[in-house]
């Protein structure tokens, strides 16, 4: 009966390896994106003024599209390039875009649309891990109860 419960605890752990790493990453992320939100707080609107593609590299693939916004705080207009990217090219130049940023940097800003995005992507990757997990558990107490 203790060879079944450790083969069962060994099978669990192996299968469900790869869930826990993404509800880690996923619970990182939706951390990332709630810290965001609370240290830019000023919201404004600006203007898309270009979309820079950045290559994929070894360890991500395909391209990324990080939108250049042009907006006004503080009574200056700056132009920066969002932290942010975009698995697609998404924005038009000229496009008007809700942003918002950190009053005391206002250099650091997020575009609302791609933060909304990360942060459904980062509930989903958890979403996924929860299920991995469980579906690991249900398989490793299967294979234990056969063999």
């Amino acid at each position: 009966m203790q060879q079944d419960l450790l083969f069962f605890l060994v099978i669990a752990v192996l299968l469900s390896v790869g869930g826990v790493t993404l509800l880690v990453l996923g619970l990182r992320g939706v951390r990332r994106d709630r810290a965001m939100r609370e240290q830019e707080r000023t919201h404004t609107e600006g203007r898309i003024a270009e979309v820079n593609k950045h290559p994929g590299t070894r360890y991500r693939r395909g391209n990324t599209w990080h939108p250049v916004v042009e907006y006004t705080a503080d009574g200056k207009t700056l132009k920066e390039e969002s932290t942010l990217g975009y698995p697609l090219d998404n924005f038009e130049v000229g496009e008007q875009v809700d942003i918002s940023y950190d009053a005391e940097h206002p250099e650091h800003f997020h575009l609302e649309k791609l933060l909304d995005w990360h942060t459904k992507a980062d509930r989903m990757t958890v979403i996924v891990g929860i299920l991995w997990v469980i579906s690991a558990v249900i398989g490793a107490w299967v294979i234990a109860s056969v063999g």
